[in-house]
């Protein structure tokens, strides 16, 4: 069997968090890898720096948790959201260029499992800070911090269509210390990756 702990802890957990924290879904599988890709071509890669997520809480919608706060209470809650949310399998939908700016980003096929999260971080006592957005589940190909988009990128970047489907297993805090530089505070592992006991490979 193997031994794989449903969550994992980071050293100093007890920490403040910082005022840019971010709760996040990890992508992973062909759809994630694709992303890079592209990200690599548009100069938004920063040497890997950058994970492939989808933001949950701290951009649009949640905005960051409010730093107050003790973080390890807002890991614990965190953590059961988790789970009690199963791997989601999806594919992206359009790009969107979000308006009066040169950030472009992929839309979802099917936004509700990512809706859903959302919601359900909103009601599990961690407070957040406002955001003036309006929630919109989307994984970003390319940001404002690269510069004006050229014409032709900018024809290149909406016509981009990705068919490979991508998995979330893993629910992320990432607060930035200086960007594109990220730290790492928790990881939660979604419901069914979870193995349970007398399961094996």
């Amino acid at each position: 069997m193997t031994d794989r702990p449903a969550s994992r802890y980071l050293a100093r957990a007890g920490e403040p968090l910082g005022a840019e924290t971010y709760v996040v879904l990890d992508l992973a599988g062909p759809g994630a890898c694709e992303v890079r890709r592209i990200r690599q071509r548009h100069g938004y890669d920063f040497y890997g720096a950058l994970p492939v997520e989808i933001t949950v809480a701290g951009s649009s919608g949640l905005g960051s948790p409010a730093p107050d706060q003790d973080a390890r209470a807002v890991f614990l809650a965190l953590e059961a959201v988790a789970a009690e949310t199963p791997v989601i399998m999806a594919r992206f939908g359009p790009v969107l260029r979000f308006p009066d700016s040169d950030i472009f980003v992929l839309t979802m096929e099917d936004p509700d499992p990512f809706i859903d999260l959302h919601e359900r971080i909103s009601r599990s006592g961690v407070r957040f800070m406002p955001s003036p957005f309006p929630f919109t589940p989307h994984c970003t190909l390319r940001g404002q911090v690269v510069g004006a988009a050229s014409s032709q990128e900018t024809e290149d970047l909406m016509g981009i269509s990705i068919s490979k489907e991508f998995r979330c297993e893993m629910l992320s805090t990432y607060v930035v210390e200086g960007f594109p530089l990220l730290k790492l505070r928790h990881r939660s592992y979604l419901a069914s990756t979870v193995e349970q006991p007398g399961q094996s490979n």
